[in-house]
């Protein structure tokens, strides 16, 4: 008769699981009692690591502009273009988290800064390329009819200007991007 014996944990694997209990525990107060010790911490955890992804991501697209600048196939200068856009739209979102999470430890009466939202549809929408020709009049209607400092729409403190919306059209390189009042103001309406 073989005799099984409870298996025991490591030292380590203890010290794994009690970590692991503590920051979900740390999770609840921050949500529950944001202004608890064990909040206060996970929710600077938080911060901080959103802080360190933004660094992490300015740095990849430092070297993404290196490469770029060295790159002498056409097709190859646009698939780098393209990941340099990805980056800058995780760069916003990483800063906009951070900037929550701050925000939340100064003041508990703000929502929650829960999980982030999904951006595979706004990525894949970024892929798809140029405005239709409508969204195109539509943006060269607003631009001849507004100066680039005239404010179009404003929310949550964050203005949406003429020029930030004309941005948004490519110009003679055919580049066009989202800045990031647009990309902020977005984020908030979500």
């Amino acid at each position: 008769m073989d005799q099984e014996k409870p298996t025991q944990l490591s030292r380590a694997e203890k010290r794994k699981q009690k970590k692991k209990q503590r920051d979900a525990n740390s999770k609840t107060q921050a949500k529950t009692n944001p202004e608890n010790k064990d909040g206060q911490r996970y929710i600077n955890k938080q911060q901080r690591y959103h802080e360190k992804r933004e660094d992490k991501l300015n740095n990849e697209k430092t070297s993404l502009k290196r490469k770029l600048n060295w790159e002498n196939n056409q097709q190859e200068k646009e698939d780098i273009r393209e990941e340099i856009k990805l980056v800058e739209a995780n760069i916003i979102f990483e800063n906009n988290q951070a900037k929550r999470f701050k925000a939340y430890a100064n003041d508990a009466s703000l929502t929650y800064p829960g999980k982030a939202p999904d951006l595979q549809p706004i990525i894949q929408k970024l892929r798809e390329g140029n405005l239709t020709k409508e969204q195109e009049e539509h943006l060269e209607n607003i631009w001849q009819y507004s100066t680039p400092n005239d404010i179009l729409a404003e929310e949550s403190s964050i203005s949406i200007t003429g020029h930030d919306l004309k941005t948004l059209q490519f110009d003679k390189e055919n580049i066009g991007w989202l800045n990031d009042n647009i990309i902020d103001f977005y984020m908030q309406l979500i």
